[in-house]
Parts: C-alpha cells; sequence; structure tokens
C-alpha cells in the first residue's frame, strides 16, 4: 500500500521520472543534473511547499527502505538525515541543498 493518497506511491512516480540517468552524464552538464534534481525533489515535496520538509524526508525515507527491503528509519535516522540535508538550518531541505545532496549520490555511483 501506497503512504500517500494519490494514484501511484511515491517510489513509482520516482522510479517512472528519474530512472535510468547516467551518473557521470549528469555530473558533466550542470543543466541536465538540475533538472534531473528537479524532478525528484518535486517527488519528494508533496505538499508543493517548495521546500521538503521532516514529514516529507520520513515518508520518502520509508518508502525507499521497503522497496530496498529494510527496516523503515527510525525518528533518529530522519533527524540525522534531516541535520545533515538542511544546511541552512531552516528546518527544511531547500532545492539547492537537495541538488548538492544529488551531486553527491552521483558522485558516489561513478
Amino acid at each position: 500500500a501506497c503512504l500517500v493518497g494519490s494514484d501511484m506511491c511515491i517510489r513509482d512516480r520516482y522510479q517512472r521520472r528519474v530512472h535510468g540517468a547516467d551518473p557521470k552524464a549528469l555530473l558533466n552538464n550542470e543543466q541536465e543534473l538540475r533538472k534531473y534534481a528537479r524532478q525528484a525533489f518535486d517527488v519528494m515535496d508533496s505538499d508543493k511547499s517548495g521546500s521538503v520538509s521532516r514529514g516529507e524526508l520520513q515518508t520518502m525515507m520509508s518508502e525507499v527502505a521497503k522497496a530496498a527491503g529494510i527496516a523503515p528509519p527510525s525518528g533518529s535516522d530522519v533527524d540525522k538525515a534531516m541535520d545533515a540535508l538542511d544546511t541552512n538550518k531552516d528546518g527544511t531541505i531547500d532545492f539547492e541543498e537537495f541538488v548538492n545532496l544529488v551531486r553527491e549520490v552521483l558522485k558516489s555511483l561513478q
């Protein structure tokens, strides 16, 4: 069952929009990297506020854990992730903070 009340799970929407991207190609093209990040960010930003809240982060982390067949994140796990990602410490993850995350993840996949 989906964690959101829509016609498809967050995981499914994410996979449909961003699956299959080439990490090296994205890292070498800032415009494409930002486009890729925007697609993923828009999936996470379920209320379309322009930022990702702790609750939205927890939902995404839980969906990813479920898809991977691992235990869902604890509240402490979500807090640690939020603290690491929210570099300006305003309590949300904005798009620029998310772009930095995507960039680091893509670097690790090379």
